[in-house]
């Protein structure tokens, strides 16, 4: 794996690692939030594309929470796990 493509996937890391900390302080809107960069610094996936925009840019904070709770938010998490992993599978198989 190239240099350039290490960071990328060091920084994805963080990331994760990030929603992570933010999962087991009940912060829901930013594990899903870091889940997204994290995903986004391999590649983007529509399905967690579409709902990192909300949860940057919310208009009603009260709804966004009921919605990313902390069952959404672990399910997200782990699809993105599951996807990074994946990813960097395919990073490697072509390297």
């Amino acid at each position: 794996m190239n240099r350039v493509v290490r960071n990328w996937a060091e920084t994805s890391n963080y990331d994760l690692r990030t929603a992570e900390a933010m999962y087991k302080a009940g912060r829901y809107l930013y594990v899903v939030f870091m889940c997204h960069l994290a995903i986004e610094k391999i590649r983007i996936f529509q399905r967690i594309d579409n709902v990192s925009v909300i949860t940057r840019y919310p208009e009603d904070l009260r709804t966004l929470s009921k919605e990313f709770n902390q069952e959404t938010a672990k399910r997200i998490m782990t699809e993105t796990k599951r996807m990074i992993q994946w990813l960097k599978q395919q990073l490697k198989s072509d390297a």
